[in-house]
This record gives structure tokens, C-alpha cells and sequence, in this order.
């Protein structure tokens, strides 16, 4: 009984541990990123902006 609770607790901790943090920030706020890695952009050609900004 012990072993399968066990294995059982560990699957559903397995699903809980395995997402990914989520932050909701209201609009207009301020945010600093700081970033611990690369950041790979596509490439800037043919990039155009629209006439409303």
C-alpha cells in the first residue's frame, strides 16, 4: 500500500513540477527582463510598421 501511494504521490507532483511560472502584470506597469542567456531574434529584413503608430 505504501509503494503505491508513493508512486502515485510522485506522479502527481511530477505534473505540478514540470509547469512553468506564469506572471500576470497589469497594463501600462513598468517591467525590467533580465535575461541569463541569448536572445534569437528573426531577421530585421522587410520589416515594416504600421501607419497608426
Amino acid at each position: 500500500f505504501a509503494q503505491s501511494t508513493a508512486q502515485s504521490s510522485a506522479q502527481i507532483l511530477d505534473k505540478f513540477l514540470n509547469v512553468l511560472p506564469t506572471i500576470t502584470i497589469r497594463e501600462g506597469h513598468r517591467v525590467k527582463v533580465y535575461l541569463s542567456g541569448d536572445l534569437a531574434l528573426p531577421d530585421y529584413t522587410n520589416h515594416t510598421m504600421p501607419p497608426n503608430l
